[in-house]
């Protein structure tokens, strides 16, 4: 429960006050550690968890690759895969593949999947594209949608609904239907405007790469990438806090590159933790970074 609620501090303190400790628990504790951002924590578990002569599974080795991918640190990741393949007989996962894709190494997991033994499934195309949108190539995504396509046509729509289509759709739509009736809407938007005059001053440029709908090239990118509903659910959060307090954004979305980036400078000029939950982990900003290195 804690660790779905940004808690990975009361889940740690429950699970050192374990007495039998089930494999099971490890596991959980590790994911909740990489999903709060806590690589460098979740990898001494790992260690731990060797030291204390728990048997090595695929399981385990799916958290510690989220680990280093987390850190950044793919050199030891592949010290671990090749562990796993030759001391524990355990086959490559799809976790692998992401290690490498979201560090930034597109080249490295393409090469990686096509020289799988077996032929790789969807779900192996599904994340490539997802980290393509990430790293911004979209010839890669184009060309892994196409792939999906082939080996099953009805899973390019759930595709879509996370990568490359859907979120160009989604960045063209969210601004659309933002609720602009109420009281509080000038006062959100007035902070909203000032906290982006500032984000300028700081060279923050806004990200447009991704924008590929039609209706949008015609128009003024820029300005259509101001007013997300990240961060005007943000500064609404700001302006009905306490001074000084965290504030929680979940979503049910990936977050993209330009909001992460905004949300960092964001909690550097307002002085807050900024805490954003979007489809897949946890972002804490704070004094201009994020504990997410997925997204950077």
């Amino acid at each position: 429960m804690y660790s779905r609620c940004c808690g990975s501090v009361y889940a740690a303190k429950m699970f050192h006050e374990m007495f039998e400790k089930k494999t099971e628990t490890w596991y959980v504790m590790m994911r909740c550690l990489v999903s709060n951002g806590y690589g460098d924590e979740a990898i001494s578990f790992f260690t731990r968890f060797k030291r204390e002569g728990n048997k090595l599974d695929g399981e385990i080795f799916k958290e510690i690759f989220s680990a280093y991918a987390l850190t950044g640190d793919v050199k030891k990741g592949l010290i671990q895969f090749e562990a796993m393949q030759k001391d524990y007989g355990i086959k490559p996962s799809i976790m692998f593949t992401k290690m490498l894709a979201t560090s930034g190494h597109l080249d490295e997991a393409l090469s990686f999947i096509e020289k799988m033994p077996v032929e790789p499934s969807v779900d192996v195309w599904e994340t490539l594209i997802n980290f393509s949108r990430v790293h911004g190539d979209v010839e890669l995504g184009d060309r892994c949608a196409e792939l999906v396509e082939k080996l099953d046509d009805t899973r390019l729509d759930k595709v879509s609904s996370a990568g490359l289509v859907a979120n160009v759709n989604y960045k063209y739509n969210r601004t659309k239907d933002i609720d602009t009736s109420r009281p509080e809407t000038d006062m959100i938007y007035e902070m909203l405007e000032s906290l982006q005059l500032q984000m300028l001053e700081m060279g923050y440029v806004p990200s447009t790469r991704e924008w590929r709908n039609e209706r949008v090239e015609k128009e003024n990118k820029q300005e259509w990438t101001f007013g997300y509903k990240e961060e005007v659910a943000v500064v609404k959060k700001l302006l009905d806090s306490r001074p000084r307090s965290s504030v929680t954004v979940i979503s049910n979305f990936r977050i993209c590159q330009d909001s992460h980036d905004a949300l960092k400078l964001m909690s550097e000029i307002t002085g807050r933790q900024l805490i954003k939950r979007d489809s897949k982990k946890f972002h804490q900003f704070g004094k201009g970074i994020c504990s997410c290195k997925l997204v950077s």
